[in-house]
């Protein structure tokens, strides 16, 4: 059934190219229009030339030429010359923004704000694992400083276990982190919340949930 409907498909786009570059062409000319009739022609190759895109490796005629096929194949090449090339400037520009060598100049938001162009770059462009490894490797990166923030911030409470307790929440090696909610319960164990540590709570909680810095302004 397949088969049949491709020859008949095949079939009619053979008969729609031979109406388009002859039926025109003969009116123009029957009624002696050579100036529309060389017209009409050229218009009915280049439309019969792209019912035939699949098909055509080379097409001359009517002055008009063509070669797709091998423009195809080079802009293929192109694209994977490319993609080679892209991937290690992504994965060299996140890496630049985390793994102890962060761009101290470029604001947080800005550091995210250009790794999430990235993501919608290469979302399902079928990029390499070291782009797909650097991307996670800098949100990992950003879990671990707001986090260790959260354990700096509980020091001068004097509550090891709390300390304790808190850290065992966190796996950086399998890129495991605690949810907002488990974070406030452990720390629910402390005497009073300053507003200092008010908002460390705020800022790991809002990375959790967005991937992103919290603005405090």
């Amino acid at each position: 059934m397949k088969e049949d409907k491709k020859k008949y498909i095949g079939v009619t786009i053979t008969i729609l190219s031979v109406l388009l570059i002859l039926g025109p062409s003969l009116f123009f000319g029957f009624i002696g229009k050579p100036a529309e009739m060389g017209v009409a022609l050229a218009a009915g190759a280049l439309a019969a030339a792209f019912l035939n895109l699949d098909k055509l490796q080379k097409f001359k005629g009517a002055g008009i030429e063509f070669e797709l096929k091998q423009a195809v194949k080079e802009a293929q090449a192109t694209i994977e010359n490319l993609k080679e090339f892209t991937d290690p400037l992504f994965v060299s520009s996140i890496k630049i923004m985390s793994v102890g060598m962060t761009w101290d100049g470029i604001p947080e938001n800005i550091q995210h704000d250009i790794v999430r162009k990235i993501e919608k770059i290469t979302d399902g462009n079928n990029v390499s694992v070291d782009v797909t490894n650097a991307i996670k490797d800098f949100y990992d990166y950003n879990f671990i400083q707001l986090f260790n923030r959260l354990i700096s911030g509980i020091e001068g409470y004097y509550k090891p276990e709390v300390s304790k307790q808190l850290s065992l929440l966190m796996d950086a090696e399998k890129s495991i982190f605690p949810s907002g909610k488990q974070v406030d319960q452990v720390l629910s164990e402390l005497p009073h919340i300053t507003p200092e540590l008010e908002d460390l709570i705020k800022d790991y909680a809002f990375y959790k949930e967005n991937r992103y810095p919290r603005s405090r302004s």
